[in-house]
């Protein structure tokens, strides 16, 4: 009687006789992240992730089928009218790894896109990036290079979407749009 008690006992903890997976094989497991909905409903977008490896963003047109898929780029944010999409790209893991080795920075771009055409436009060593309500301007905000610096201003890149053109602003620390999108305020945190 309790051999046939320990026989089931042990097939229902063994279901199927499945191998137990290894820590090697967690590497090549990948990952949905940042997955979000355009606002207008009419993109799609998230980041494959992979431990010890590099991001792969996917932004899809379900109802076109229209797909983009940028290497090494995750942090995806479309502006409210659904026609831009800005993400950051990085370095491929091993360069980041091989950097990081140098104790050299880890640099990353922002990258903006027309979701109708494809082009794109790219912004060397960012740190943060952000649209304005009503889609009409973009900003870059550039990474602090010298980290025992007293001010902590970096330039700040404005981009005119309607009309294609940017702009430079030196030593903004805070930024901020109104509510319409018609105006920004900034402060400065300059050397002198």
């Amino acid at each position: 009687l309790l051999a046939m008690v320990w026989v089931p006992a042990l097939q229902a903890q063994d279901p199927g006789g499945k191998k137990a997976l290894s820590i090697a094989e967690y590497q090549v497991w990948r990952s949905i992240s940042g997955a979000q909905i355009s606002p207008n409903g009419e993109w799609v977008s998230w980041a494959y992730t992979h431990m010890r490896g590099d991001d792969t963003l996917h932004v899809v047109n379900p109802g076109t089928t229209a797909e983009h898929v940028v290497p090494f780029a995750s942090g995806a944010e479309f502006s409210d009218d659904g026609n831009w999409v800005a993400y950051f790209v990085s370095l491929s893991f091993k360069e980041a790894e091989k950097a990081r080795e140098n104790d050299d920075p880890v640099l990353r771009k922002a990258e903006l896109m027309n979701l109708a055409s494809g082009d794109k436009v790219t912004w060397d060593d960012a740190s943060s990036f952000g649209f304005a309500d009503g889609s009409s301007h973009f900003y870059v905000k550039k990474r602090k290079k010298d980290r025992s610096a007293d001010h902590d201003g970096t330039d700040l890149i404005l981009r005119n979407l309607r009309q294609g053109y940017d702009e430079l602003i030196g030593s903004v620390d805070q930024l901020g749009f109104d509510k319409a999108g018609t105006s920004l305020a900034y402060t400065v945190d300059a050397a002198d």
